[in-house]
């Protein structure tokens, strides 16, 4: 039987030991709890836990209880040396794994930290749609943190969408995790070039398969990136949901996917891929959001509102995730993290926020090493950084006109320089650089790239494509008393019809 050990200096426990310390350190701490209640309240530790400070709470907590610097440096897992260098702000102490793992040994509350709490209601409960869940921020946050709070994170994988009966695997090696990788990539590029509906339900199957390599025998050394794979496949597959619309299936997978980021912590591209799978959910919610042209009803006004609110707050988290990563972070990454900051803004209608965005964004992209990139980021080019801050210029546009402009200048970079192999990424932008037209009053250049637009659709398997001809639809309806934007909204419907 293993001996249990006082959580504080690692020493044998006796019987009647006090909260999981031994009797000296009990002592030590006076037998208060640690922290008090309410410690953490106070203004000074508030700004400090906020900033994540850790140096200056463990100066208040060794004041307040009497702590060694040895004695807090085991409780909350740290050296001694790292402790003393936070106290004397020489080095900080980075990372959400030691950021989580901190708090849980101190008793900080998430809230103190800057995330969202505790969700409301049992996540085990009734089952509701994942896109109408109002803790969805909640769930993600901890998943990305890799807290323990929730234990329906564990059983998020029985929650995946369309199971099917696979056999489970005895051991995984090497080449069983670049395979993962390598479905991984060919998901990504088909769905770049075709669309996402004739890749669906093979990424589906092929991930309940690796789901069952969680309990299959794996060297210590393998298991972190076995996870990372395993996470990207679920990223990707959580895309390929989104890009046909299923936005809820999209939330289970991408929520799996963080979870196995976070159990994959000791691989150097964990923490990238936390960051790049909570973008994608900021971008999905953006994308639930879309501007409502006529004056909306309370209920839509509500619903804006709370797309809005996930977005952001899952653009923030991504960029926490980016400030604190414990490995380096690619630099397309802090741009792309940038990049979906800026639409967030530009869809509230913060012009300010938005440019200071956009300006890190630039800065960054042009500071990436193009012959070292990541292998999610291929879709990464010229056009495509145009088409992104275009879209938050389109975003400004729906606050305010005047940015329209800009806005067809960076689209129009973007449409026409996506190659042959990035149709769909040219096909989403079609739609939304024809409405920046109509924001201008060139209806008849509007006209033309609308025909373009459902040309190119036409020629894929995104249903996400259809929606944005939808969202031009709704933009027309401002000027449809023009012949010409008439005509356009009457093929658009017959369009989308036939196609749904």
């Amino acid at each position: 039987m293993s001996r249990e050990c006082c959580r504080s200096c690692g020493g044998s426990l006796s019987r009647g030991h006090v909260g999981g310390l031994c009797g000296d350190c009990a002592r030590t701490v006076g037998f208060k709890r640690l922290p008090p209640s309410g410690f953490f309240d106070s203004p000074r530790l508030r700004k400090a836990l906020a900033q994540h400070d850790f140096g200056a709470v463990f100066v208040a907590i060794r004041e307040e209880t009497g702590l060694s610097q040895l004695h807090l440096a085991n409780l909350v897992g740290l050296t001694q040396t790292r402790v003393s260098l936070a106290e004397k702000r020489e080095r900080r102490v980075s990372g959400l794994d030691s950021a989580v793992r901190i708090a849980a040994a101190l008793g900080i509350s998430p809230q103190h930290l800057g995330f969202p709490g505790e969700p409301e209601g049992n996540l085990a409960g009734e089952e509701v749609s994942w896109v109408d869940r109002r803790d969805f921020v909640s769930l993600v946050v901890a998943a990305a943190l890799g807290s323990q709070m929730l234990p329906e994170l564990d059983r998020i994988g029985s929650r995946l969408p369309e199971r099917t009966t696979v056999a489970a695997r005895v051991r995984v090696g090497v080449k069983d995790i670049e395979a993962i990788e390598s479905s991984s990539q060919y998901y990504r590029s088909m769905d770049l070039a075709h669309g996402s509906a004739l890749y669906w339900a093979a990424a589906v199957t092929q991930l309940q398969e690796v789901r069952t390599y969680e309990h299959a025998r794996c060297s210590e050394a393998l298991r972190p990136r076995l996870w990372v794979a395993t996470a990207e496949l679920a990223w990707v597959t959580g895309w390929l949901a989104y890009d046909r619309e299923d936005h809820d299936a999209a939330r289970r997978l991408w929520t799996y996917a963080l979870r196995a980021a976070r159990k994959g912590a000791d691989h150097p591209r964990s923490d990238d891929l936390t960051a790049n799978i909570l973008l994608d959910a900021a971008h999905q919610a953006l994308h639930l959001w879309r501007p409502l042209w006529m004056p909306p009803t309370p209920e839509e006004r509500r619903r804006q509102s709370e797309h809005l609110d996930v977005a952001l707050r899952c653009a923030q988290t991504a960029a926490i995730t980016v400030g604190t990563s414990r490995f380096p972070v690619s630099t397309v990454t802090e741009a792309y993290t940038a990049s979906v900051a800026a639409w967030c803004w530009a869809a509230r209608g913060d012009a300010v926020a938005a440019f200071r965005s956009i300006g890190q964004s630039e800065d960054l992209y042009a500071r990436a090493d193009r012959n070292n990139l990541p292998p999610w980021s291929a879709f990464l080019t010229d056009a495509e950084i145009s088409a992104q801050h275009g879209h938050c210029f389109y975003l400004l546009s729906t606050h305010d006109r005047a940015h329209a402009p800009r806005a067809i200048e960076l689209l129009t970079a973007g449409v026409d320089g996506h190659a042959l192999e990035h149709a769909r990424s040219r096909a989403v932008a079609l739609p939304t650089l024809a409405g920046a037209y109509l924001q201008t009053g060139d209806h008849d250049t509007a006209a033309r790239y609308c025909s373009t637009a459902i040309e190119d659709i036409g020629e894929l398997t995104s249903q996400r494509c259809y929606t944005r001809l939808e969202d031009l639809n709704r933009i027309a309806a401002q000027y449809d008393r023009d012949s010409t934007v008439a005509d356009l909204r009457a093929t658009i419907v017959s369009t989308v019809a036939t196609a749904r």
